[in-house]
């Protein structure tokens, strides 16, 4: 089992590789690595966390973007935690910055061709967690046309059999993120109280 609070264990931990759905992806077209490049501030933010263990698996070579919290992306940032507004201004303050995985004319830089070339363990809680979201407590999917496993299934049960994941694991990651990012942590059966 792997020791996320170890970063120096991360190199020898025997993590699932990505589902051959992602690899097939990569090569067929845009993947969930691109975002237009005149959208790039909107792109999710990385938390200090998650990027020391990056840093600490990729070094010096790891190149990070910065993008300002502005109201475009703040508004994003609320449709992703709806009833949590004061807490979304509050970790993403207007006129502030959030720190992004450095793109290239939209693409990923950590993008190769068959996919991330990061394993699974050192990847942003994000990127691990897509296709999927928790909305007030409900496992969903985002709508992604251009993931080839949204269009292979129209099910989240099979969108979890086609991604290698259950839905035990998609809640994990998603508390990971709202813990890196500075939010209260899910209780299952608990939504949010509106703010």
């Amino acid at each position: 089992m792997c020791n996320y609070h170890d970063h120096n264990q991360y190199r020898d931990c025997n993590v699932k590789s990505d589902p051959g759905i992602c690899a097939a992806c990569a090569k067929v077209g845009t993947t969930c690595c691109y975002i237009e490049p005149d959208k790039a501030e909107l792109c999710f933010p990385l938390s200090r966390p998650e990027a020391k263990r990056l840093r600490e698996y990729v070094g010096k070579e790891l190149h990070l973007g910065e993008a300002p919290n502005s109201l475009e992306f703040l508004n994003v940032m609320k449709n992703l935690f709806p009833a949590e507004d004061t807490t979304v201004s509050k970790i993403f303050p207007l006129g502030g910055n959030h720190l992004t995985l450095a793109v290239n004319n939209g693409f990923c830089v950590h993008l190769g061709e068959r996919g991330c070339v990061l394993p699974r363990v050192v990847r942003p809680w994000f990127c691990r967690i897509f296709p999927f979201w928790v909305d007030r407590g409900n496992l969903t999917g985002f709508a992604a046309p251009y993931c080839l496993a949204q269009r292979q299934t129209i099910t989240v049960r099979g969108l979890l059999n086609c991604m290698g994941q259950s839905e035990a694991g998609v809640f994990e990651i998603y508390n990971r993120l709202r813990f890196d990012w500075g939010f209260v942590p899910y209780v299952p059966g608990v939504v949010p109280a509106a703010e």
